[in-house]
């Protein structure tokens, strides 16, 4: 009987994630739209090359990660997504916690968690935690680095109100 649950569960996983990205995609392109409805442009190019750059992040190390653990972050994304929590990617080899270079804005201390894989259990208490912290303090993004095959994984907490706001609302 499990047997047969589990197929069910993985497709309904799968479906989880797809909205998910969906819903966040939309989300990203709405700013754009919107930037350049107002006639910016160059606000339109910035926010969709920033959302290259959290995917092509995003992207290297799920490449490295083993399928579990890559399973895992995605069912975790997008849960964080449905919860209305943001995830952003920082560059590697930048320094974890303290100021984020690509939005100028400060880290919450620095990071709150470390995966050095391939333990996909440990990745899960890393992410949990980070999504937890996250949901009990409103106003915070979880921010996540991984510096290349060999290196942790890194996350932490940090503000998300932008110097000037980010933008339109995103639906």
């Amino acid at each position: 009987m499990v047997a047969r649950d589990e197929p069910a569960a993985g497709a309904a996983r799968l479906v989880e994630v797809v909205r998910a990205w969906r819903h966040g995609a939309v989300n990203r392109l709405q700013v754009a739209l919107g930037w350049l409805q107002l006639g910016r442009p160059e606000r339109a190019a910035a926010a969709l090359a920033d959302w290259c750059r959290q995917l092509e992040w995003e992207g290297a190390a799920l490449r490295h990660w083993p399928p579990e653990a890559a399973a895992f972050y995605l069912t975790w994304r997008a849960r964080c997504e449905a919860a209305g929590l943001e995830v952003v990617w920082r560059p590697p080899g930048g320094p974890a916690g303290g100021p984020d270079p690509a939005r100028g804005r400060a880290g919450a201390g620095g990071p709150a968690g470390r995966w050095n894989g391939p333990d996909a259990a440990r990745l899960a208490a890393v992410l949990e935690a980070a999504r937890e912290a996250a949901r009990q303090v409103p106003g915070q993004r979880i921010w996540l680095q991984w510096d290349g095959p060999g290196a942790s994984l890194v996350a932490g907490l940090e503000g998300n109100a932008g110097p000037e706001g980010e933008g339109p609302a995103a639906g």
